[in-house]
């Protein structure tokens, strides 16, 4: 029969589930648990009947069985970090303080546990903020500096530093934005994952630029190392639209007192900055590359479209005597519609006629392909025509109102070219018009749209066969 619960029993109760950190009475001698509170019950995941007669280390310092502080070892047990392992089998931080007492002469251990799962990871990201760089997730600058003072202190040891510059990314963020411009850092960062070895220390170091420190390699497999990621970059650049170029600069040493890491990475520096007076043009491609991706992805006539004006561009510019002006052209064909990336979609690709206001926000792409082309080093030279292109020959196009003889003459070219190509092809809102019926309205259009004498020229090259 069970002994009847005492006043002085339930009291006891009601106060160690008023407490809000968990409770646990155990027996010293068998390490079996007597009773617990509430909140030790809600940690464990168990309520106090299924808990009552559990060995205590089953679910708190599991790791301690048979080698207790207390009972075992005959030490004091105050205010230490342990682990509790709950009912699901999950590891929950505490802090453990463990008070013996003795009551009418027998023994006991009060455990008090509160759960610090919020402080860990308070601290594991306060951490991991200092340690890491948030975008990437490689290690940032303080961390790699730390790491240097310490490599210093490993003398006779064999060390490769290796730095990358991505190239031309303060123009590309200009260009394409900063969110084109993380996801090109977190797809370097993710290559230098996939082609160094794990145990390397790989950290960003500036906006654009990543620094590696490898231990243990050699002198011949560093640049083994700056050959694979050079391989896979190029691989990455084939199957992406946003592409990438970058600057490479590594060096070999052994630590000494006259070898620190900071000359180390001083001669790989040296050597990253030649690389890059090598890779101005590459960056600039790659510029090009993802640029024209963009507007392939965003204009459903571009690809051909900007081909075929391109060809009749260089026709009437050389039948006009402007043949030294045909690469700039050629660039002036391809991203005469860049600004288009800035227009929404739903009037991009509008399968009717724009109103009004929409009319007004198309437009706008003159000169959104304006500030791009002032962005982008590879477009200064044709951001005046891209800003111009939609000029009229008798004052009526926009933005600037240009007329005549206002309006630069490849502008006016390009002009009779976009307008016959975007006749001759089809549209989401009406299929393709005849080339007689193009070539009429061209005419109908000379004096007030287009330059007339270069209209003439068109036709005459037209009917001959030579465009």
């Amino acid at each position: 029969m069970n002994r009847p619960v005492t006043q002085n029993e339930v009291l006891l109760k009601l106060i160690l589930d008023s407490v809000h950190c968990g409770i646990i009475i155990i027996d010293p001698e068998t390490h079996k648990i007597l009773e617990t509170n509430q909140a030790a019950d809600k940690m464990i995941g168990l309520p106090a009947e299924e808990i009552a007669g559990k060995e205590c280390h089953r679910f708190v310092c599991q790791a301690e069985k048979g080698a207790c502080p207390i009972t075992d070892l005959g030490q004091l047990v105050d205010h230490k970090e342990r682990i509790l392992v709950n009912n699901e089998g999950e590891s929950i931080p505490v802090i453990k303080t463990v008070v013996p007492l003795v009551i009418q002469g027998k023994s006991y251990l009060i455990e008090s546990l509160t759960n610090i799962s919020k402080q860990k990871r308070a601290e594991d990201e306060l951490k991991y903020h200092t340690l890491y760089d948030n975008l990437t997730g490689v290690y940032n600058r303080t961390y790699f500096e730390e790491e240097m003072n310490r490599q210093d202190k490993r003398k006779g040891e064999p060390v490769g530093i290796l730095i990358c510059d991505v190239d031309g990314l303060k123009n590309f963020n200009d260009t394409m934005g900063n969110k084109a411009g993380d996801f090109l850092l977190k797809a370097i960062a993710d290559l230098f994952r996939k082609v160094l070895p794990q145990d390397c220390i790989v950290a960003r170091t500036g906006g654009d630029e990543f620094c590696v420190l490898i231990n243990q390699c050699t002198p011949e497999s560093l640049p083994q190392y700056v050959c694979d990621i050079v391989v896979e970059l190029e691989e990455y650049n084939k199957n992406n639209s946003i592409t990438a170029s970058v600057s490479l600069g590594y060096q070999f040493g052994i630590i000494s007192a006259q070898e620190k890491m900071k000359h180390i990475l001083k001669k790989a520096e040296d050597n990253m900055k030649k690389e890059k007076l090598l890779h101005r043009q590459s960056s600039c491609n790659a510029l090009v590359s993802t640029l024209m991706h963009t507007l392939g992805e965003r204009d459903f006539i571009t690809g051909g479209h900007a081909k075929r004006m391109e060809n009749i561009v260089v026709i009437l510019a050389r039948s006009v005597g402007i043949a030294q002006n045909i690469p700039a052209l050629q660039l002036f064909s391809q991203f005469h519609d860049i600004g288009k990336i800035g227009i929404p979609d739903h009037i991009l690709n509008k399968p009717a006629a724009l109103d009004k206001q929409e009319k007004e926000i198309m437009q706008r792409h003159s000169e959104i392909g304006y500030r791009i082309a002032q962005s982008a080093p590879v477009l200064h030279e044709v951001g005046d025509w891209i800003l111009k292109h939609h000029e009229w020959w008798n004052g009526q196009g926009y933005p600037l109102g240009l007329k005549q003889e206002e309006i630069p003459i490849e502008c006016r070219i390009l002009a009779i070219a976009d307008a016959y190509d975007a006749m001759t092809s089809d549209r989401p809102y009406r299929k393709a018009l005849t080339d007689e019926v193009a070539i009429r309205e061209l005419m109908e259009g000379a004096g007030s749209q287009f330059d007339p004498q270069l209209v003439k020229l068109f036709i005459k090259l037209k009917k001959s066969g030579i465009i």
